[in-house]
């Protein structure tokens, strides 16, 4: 559901129902780019840009947009690829192409991917206002729906009363509720389309909470409850709420401390080590699914397509979660277990630490062969300042093999125990 952003806090109660629609523009044409910022701002959206799919995903991994409008010709990461990104990242943000060389085949595929329309150059500036309303209407509608459930105000079958929407995605919506000076988040399941959800929806969900609930840690969201609304017959997961803002914006705004740094890698370690003593495996840990609070405590959540030992209910043979912070074995469909977890953290870490990634590439396909087949740059190499024993840590826990990794969270608790003391 991409839950995790929508648990962060980023609006105070005061601000919430005076947001503007929130449209990101990209375009490698300067002249495009500024012309469709100008006429966006013009009908009153908050407009971002970017003039690269990378650069757009990562602002992507940072805030929420309600609309997309992206070139599909962009160097490096085509439009297409960025839409690709979205629809399993982000999907609550509808996407708009745009292109100078349309093709009938190519607006076909994109819009059956997932993309509200695909637009021709040069662009008319009332059909490209008409679309884009139209888009955010869609967008509204949809949310509107997931809201149905409880209206603002209106008490739960837990006693909490609703303020607001956290986030929607895919598989439901997640919404700030109080009851008393207590507040939640509480995560609601629907199927595709606001649709009630299937059997085997429900059985993951039910399943995510049960396990997840038995796992007490303070690096990780809490799970408080899991219930079916007696009314709307839809399940709910009670969980805790984080105010604070995601690694990822952290990382963009370039705000901490080495020190803040290697603590942030203990912990979520830990927090591996605790979900994976429970035969949970995360399969999606990446910055923007880690929370830090506002003392700078990390927490592990968005748990959503996690598997539970050698649960059915893993949607197998699917690509799921971020391909850049995916373990070789996942992108060669092999046997998996939680070293690829530990993988995956070893990417954060590396990003962390350096500002870039360890495996890049201009398309998804050479980023993926980066992953499978290529060794990462040495840390020290990009940040000389980082200690030696560091760079060794974050290395082995980027091993191709499983084999060759630090075996299990615990062993990088402990590998980096001594560095953090002589950081304090």
């Amino acid at each position: 559901m991409g839950d995790t952003k929508a648990i962060a806090q980023d609006d105070t109660p005061e601000e919430i129902g005076r947001r503007k629609s929130r449209i990101l523009v990209v375009d490698d044409e300067t002249i495009v780019l500024n012309f469709l910022r100008r006429a966006l701002l013009r009908k009153g959206y908050e407009v971002d840009t970017a003039t690269d799919a990378e650069r757009a995903g990562r602002m992507l991994d940072t805030a929420e947009y309600d609309l997309v409008l992206s070139d599909v010709n962009l160097p490096g990461e085509s439009g297409i690829e960025l839409l690709t990104h979205c629809r399993q990242s982000h999907p609550t943000a509808e996407v708009i192409l745009i292109t100078g060389n349309p093709e009938l085949e190519d607006a076909v595929r994109t819009v059956r991917e997932g993309a509200y329309d695909y637009l021709a150059k040069p662009l008319e500036l009332n059909k490209l206002y008409e679309r884009v309303e139209s888009a955010l209407q869609r967008r509204e509608n949809v949310t509107k729906r997931l809201l149905k459930t409880w209206s603002l105000d209106e008490e739960t079958p837990s006693g909490f009363r609703v303020i607001r929407s956290l986030g929607s995605g895919t598989m439901g919506v997640v919404l700030l509720v109080r009851r008393g000076s207590e507040l939640r988040a509480m995560k609601i399941l629907r199927g595709k389309g606001g649709a009630p959800p299937t059997e085997r929806l429900f059985l993951r969900f039910s399943r995510e909470a049960e396990v997840l609930n038995k796992v007490r840690h303070p690096n990780i969201v809490r799970i408080y409850e899991c219930s079916i609304d007696p009314n709307q017959q839809l399940p709910y997961i009670l969980m805790e709420y984080v105010p604070g803002r995601s690694l990822a914006w952290h990382m963009a705004e370039g705000n901490l401390t080495l020190k803040e740094r290697v603590r942030i890698i203990q912990q979520m370690a830990d927090a591996l080590a605790a979900v994976h003593a429970y035969g949970i495996l995360h399969r999606d840990v990446k910055p923007s699914n880690i929370l830090l609070t506002e003392d700078g405590q990390a927490k592990l959540g968005d748990f959503g397509i996690a598997r539970f030992g050698e649960s059915s209910l893993t949607m197998t043979g699917e690509l799921l979660g971020t391909p850049a912070y995916m373990a070789p074995e996942r992108l060669e469909n092999r046997e998996i277990d939680h070293r690829s977890d530990l993988f995956s953290l070893g990417v954060v870490a590396f990003e962390l630490l350096s500002g870039i990634r360890p495996f890049r590439g201009d398309t998804l396909a050479e980023i993926i062969y980066d992953i499978v087949r290529r060794s990462p740059p040495r840390l020290r190499k990009l940040a000389p300042d980082l200690p030696p024993e560091l760079d060794r840590i974050v290395h082995r826990m980027l091993e191709k093999k499983p084999g060759a990794r630090c075996q299990d969270g615990n062993e990088i608790v402990k590998a980096l125990a001594p560095l953090a003391k002589t950081l304090d």
